[in-house]
């Protein structure tokens, strides 16, 4: 070819963007659609009373 690929690196080229393109459309497993049971929160606990809490 006259734009300096070969075509043995044309045809590598291809095959390297289709395994990528199939990569990139692979289902998945039934188990990513599942939610998980979340732990309990880190750190301290809001405080209470939100907006009407006096500002001691």
């Amino acid at each position: 070819m006259r734009d300096g690929l070969s075509s043995r690196r044309l045809h590598d080229l291809g095959r390297r963007i289709e395994s990528h393109v199939n990569r990139a459309n692979r289902r998945k497993p039934p188990e990513a659609e599942l939610a998980a049971p979340v732990g309990p929160p880190r750190g301290p606990l809001p405080l209470e009373g939100g907006a009407e809490a006096p500002l001691d």
